[in-house]
């Protein structure tokens, strides 16, 4: 076997060429991790590293089929290492290890990631802005300051079904508006103690304990927040600590907002993108 790597310079149609080599046993593109690799490759981002092209023996193209349809998106040639000559076999061995989460490239707890990107869904007012935030973004926005999260985890107390990442979010991002109205708020609901059936707190735990198995977390996550968001409204505006019922919607959300926008909290979703 005669194996040979180089750093070599990847143009868009040489990325087209070499596509047409595709194993056949290759995993269908997936579309955001080409997207992931252009962005980068647009920021002039994009790094040489010891991961690159592949070719086996026989010049199929064993792996980097994404990094080629990025460089094919974007028209962006750019200096890639590219190895070849390796046996036929090892395309069974390919991507066998785990791909990097984002709290891997954070050095972070996993639960610590799922309440940023939570928070960073509030801050974007888009639902779905946690399946499409990138470590890069992430890294970004903890390295601002989101010490909020650890400190309210820090709170309690005992891991009993309510600390998950949506509440601890939406909590998060209520925080700079009456830090000792949330952590009690987030005291209450944890612990479940002297609590009667019309305290916010109480409502709340019943919400999520009916909503287990139905989704709490995933595509749940958007409604767990507004509903804590909601829940925890009526302990900041006076005259409203006494609710018959928890009926989720972007009241509570929407109040919050105001109010971060108030004491200009950075971060907060402008009125361009959320009028009140």
């Amino acid at each position: 076997m005669e194996l040979k790597s180089n750093v070599e310079f990847v143009t868009p149609e040489l990325a087209r060429e070499w596509l047409t080599k595709n194993h056949p046993q290759n995993r269908p593109i997936r579309e955001t991790r080409v997207r992931m690799y252009a962005e980068e490759m647009s920021a002039g981002r994009w790094r040489v590293t010891h991961q690159g092209v592949a070719f086996d023996s026989d010049g199929a193209l064993i792996d980097g089929q994404h990094r080629l349809m990025a460089i094919v998106r974007t028209g962006a040639a750019t200096h890639m290492m590219v190895t070849r000559g390796l046996l036929v076999d090892t395309f069974a061995l390919l991507d066998q290890g785990a791909f990097r989460s984002a709290a891997d490239i954070l050095r972070l707890p996993t639960w610590h990631v799922a309440a940023l990107r939570c928070l960073m869904t509030l801050e974007h007012y888009d639902s779905n802005f946690a399946s499409r935030v990138r470590p890069r973004d992430l890294e970004t926005r903890f390295k601002q300051g989101v010490e909020v999260i650890a400190h309210l985890r820090s709170l309690n107390l005992s891991n009993n079904g309510f600390t998950i990442a949506p509440i601890v979010g939406a909590l998060s991002y209520a925080h700079p508006v009456d830090p000792e109205i949330v952590e009690n708020f987030f005291g209450q609901v944890v612990r479940g103690e002297m609590l009667e059936r019309n305290d916010p707190a109480y409502r709340l735990r019943a919400w999520v304990d009916g909503r287990r198995g139905g989704g709490i977390t995933g595509a749940g996550s958007w409604l767990t927040m507004m509903a804590t968001l909601q829940a925890l409204h009526h302990m900041i505006v006076p005259g409203t600590h006494k609710i018959s019922a928890l009926q989720p919607g972007e009241t509570g959300y929407r109040i919050i907002t105001g109010r971060r926008r108030a004491r200009g909290v950075p971060n907060t979703p402008s009125v361009a993108v959320l009028p009140l």
